[in-house]
């Protein structure tokens, strides 16, 4: 199973350059509400990742506490101290049956944990904004398809407001590396940062890039044509990345045409950049 990073804003110049995921976010199953083999999976998949790019992974665990007043009394704050390092304490326990179970030693690679007092996605995103998160992580179980994975679960909640990178692991999606690497593009210029940002991670992971464009009929007008040839030009110029495959399939529904490219092609990492979500309307 491919996985898919999904930018819903459109990244600018800074954003787009790639520094190696020094820092990456990843909502953890400490308190065991989320303590499910999907779960276990995407952690599994974070900190390989997070071992091959030399990156940062905090690990936070949001836990809500409803009917506190907004000055909360001495009492109060007493209970959501201890609160909190019984939350800690779980997730730490929880990280180190993780890493025992999975055979990874706690030196492979660079963390950080914290329990975070708040409603899910919310208090993730902001997180991730405060600390100048390069990438959230998140998992998707029970779904197969590449719309499914976006709209299952917590999946679309975290989408709509998140203003970092996304990427969506789905249940059945093991870290083997990313040797294949698509981007979905509908030719706006506003994709170009996007597309860097993949080119940069292709040039990391020494991984071949297909730019792919989908039409639900194929254009009669040559201007068309040569619009789409000038922005793959524009996109080779913009990368200094010559060893990009550009690709134009015809298909009526953009979800079913990206899952059948995927699966034929052995793609590890489908990366989309909507605009205003409207690929996902379509």
């Amino acid at each position: 199973a491919y996985v898919s990073a999904v930018f819903v804003q459109e990244l600018n110049a800074n954003q787009a350059a790639f520094w190696g995921w020094l820092n990456e976010v990843f909502p953890s199953s400490g308190s065991g509400s989320q303590n499910s083999e999907a779960a276990k999976n995407t952690e599994h998949y974070a900190i390989k990742l997070a071992a091959k790019t030399n990156s940062s992974l905090k690990f936070v665990n949001a836990y809500f506490v409803p009917l506190i007043s907004e000055k909360p009394t001495y009492e109060e704050r007493g209970m959501l101290n201890d609160l909190h390092e019984t939350e800690m304490a779980k997730q730490k326990e929880h990280i180190s049956r993780m890493l025992w179970g999975n055979d990874i030693k706690a030196n492979e690679f660079e963390f950080t944990n914290e329990a975070l007092r708040g409603e899910y996605p919310h208090i993730v995103l902001e997180d991730a904004k405060n600390t100048a998160a390069d990438m959230l992580i998140i998992g998707s179980h029970g779904s197969k398809g590449f719309i499914e994975r976006i709209f299952a679960n917590h999946a679309w909640k975290t989408l709509k407001e998140a203003e970092v990178p996304v990427l969506i692991i789905p249940e059945l999606a093991f870290y083997t590396g990313w040797k294949n690497i698509v981007f979905a593009t509908e030719y706006r210029d506003g994709e170009l940062p996007a597309v860097k940002y993949a080119a940069a991670l292709a040039t990391h992971f020494k991984a071949q890039l297909h730019i792919l464009h989908i039409e639900s009929k194929w254009p009669d007008d040559k201007t068309d044509q040569q619009n789409h040839m000038k922005f793959n030009n524009e996109i080779i110029e913009a990368t200094g990345n010559h060893n990009i495959e550009f690709y134009s399939i015809q298909g009526n529904e953009i979800s079913h045409a990206l899952n059948d490219y995927c699966e034929k092609h052995n793609i590890d990492l489908l990366m989309i950049c909507p605009e205003k979500r409207n690929l996902f309307e379509k």
